[in-house]
């Protein structure tokens, strides 16, 4: 992937800052951490055993049970016998159950390091996409389990399959979603991305682009590039991809809505894509239904030297929603950028980076900040800085939500032991808890 074009921003990660950077957070509040789920607002995925450390890497709530949720871990710096990742069952007071799927069943002298966890309800399935690591080489693996946690052998009639597969070469498969009865992909060859989709059989699709594939480059008419800023997301019977777009001037975000043979769908925004504005990064993509209503976080930036949170929101036509700030962007006056936002129960919630630090936010339906969620901002810090023990999300990882509490469900490990060590978890971020009151159930 070297010939990847570079974005001329960097996502705002969480990075160790000079000491008076790092005092931005004195006077934040902290996000309100919900102390009735798991241990103390912490579901501990993983082991406490201080032999290894552990990450959450990812998060998914399930849309068979409304009750269930599957996190992915993996461990790090242990004794052989330590080594491993795992995907874990967790019901919605936290708790963790025995490993669901243990990927050391099927591996010899590897490792995988689990990226992106995704339900595939209409099949019961669950399928992992990863990085499988053998020696100084590396494929991105996606894998498809059963109800039980079985690997699902009908699935690329061995239960998994590797980008250079997919590819015919050297590829990586980047991001998943479950849509119509199979899937779609965004992955990459010699630098491009593409776009693919796959039956329920992990076969591809060849009635989708050319035989499966969509050359976004290609479809978007823009270089493209998959550094920053991309997500996927069903949207009906159309797919959204978002993506940063880099010509000789500008880098900007583009959200494309292809149809279900990988065609523009001409009645989408103009004629099939929205363009952002020069300077403007978008990170996630997420849908509320049933209204189709589509949110876009992410970042904006002038100079192309610092970033600001930036969130716009979009009607099902892909048309800025006027009902959100006059169909504008809402802009924030701190740098940093929003990863993930999603609207629940009447709010949007979600959280970003701050370059020293992390914040949870809470907006309402029109753009305005919530201030019944940290009085008086509406924000508060997540977790720890670099160098502290405590609490850092996963940035990379998925957001999910707890909706009859209200909890907004965060993966990441907490350090201990002045960083000698950290273990997997979830924190449980509660708009209730904001307002002092206690979630029930």
């Amino acid at each position: 992937m070297n010939s990847e074009l570079k974005t001329r921003m960097p996502m705002p990660m969480p990075m160790p800052m000079p000491p008076s950077a790092a005092r931005i957070t004195d006077a934040l509040q902290p996000a309100p951490v919900d102390v009735s789920y798991g241990e103390g607002g912490y579901s501990h995925v993983e082991s406490h055993d201080p032999l290894h450390g552990s990450v959450c890497a990812d998060i998914c709530a399930s849309h068979i049970n409304s009750r269930l949720y599957y996190a992915a871990t993996y461990r790090y710096r242990a004794a052989d016998d330590y080594n491993g990742s795992f995907i874990r069952q967790l019901d919605e007071k936290g708790i963790a159950e025995s490993p669901f799927a243990s990927f050391n069943d099927y591996l010899s002298n590897q490792t995988f390091t689990p990226t992106q966890l995704v339900e595939d309800p209409d099949n019961k399935k669950l399928l992992c996409l990863g990085r499988l690591s053998t020696g100084n080489s590396f494929t991105m693996r996606l894998w498809r389990f059963d109800a039980d946690g079985s690997l699902d052998q009908g699935f690329a009639s061995k239960g998994y399959i590797d980008s250079e597969e997919l590819m015919l070469g050297a590829g990586a498969i980047l991001q998943l979603t479950s849509h119509a009865h199979g899937y779609k992909l965004i992955a990459t060859k010699d630098g491009r991305p593409f776009l693919i989709a796959l039956d329920d059989k992990g076969e591809l699709k060849r009635g989708f682009g050319s035989d499966g594939f969509v050359d976004l480059d290609a479809a978007l008419k823009y270089p493209l590039s998959t550094g920053a800023g991309f997500a996927l997301a069903a949207f009906g019977q159309n797919v959204l991809v978002t993506i940063v777009a880099v010509d000789s001037e500008h880098d900007f975000s583009l959200l494309a809505s292809f149809n279900d043979v990988g065609v523009l769908d001409t009645g989408f925004a103009d004629q099939g894509v929205f363009k952002a504005q020069d300077g403007t990064y978008h990170y996630g993509l997420s849908i509320h239904e049933p209204a189709m209503v589509i949110t876009l976080p992410g970042g904006h930036s002038d100079d192309y030297v610092t970033m600001y949170p930036e969130l716009l929101r979009l009607s099902a036509d892909g048309k800025p929603l006027a009902e959100f700030n006059g169909g504008k962007p809402v802009r924030f006056d701190t740098p940093g950028g929003w990863h993930y936002m999603h609207e629940v129960n009447g709010r949007l919630m979600g959280y970003g980076s701050f370059y020293s630090h992390n914040r949870a936010v809470c907006y309402a339906l029109e753009g305005n900040l919530d201030t019944r969620f940290v009085f008086p901002d509406g924000f508060g810090e997540l977790g720890v800085t670099p160098y502290m023990d405590g609490f850092r999300p996963t940035i990379e990882a998925s957001v999910a939500f707890v909706p009859d509490s209200q909890r907004l469900l965060v993966a990441g490990r907490i350090f201990r032991d002045n960083q000698k060590g950290a273990n997997a978890v979830i924190a449980a971020i509660s708009y209730q808890a904001g307002l002092g009151e206690r979630p029930q159930g």
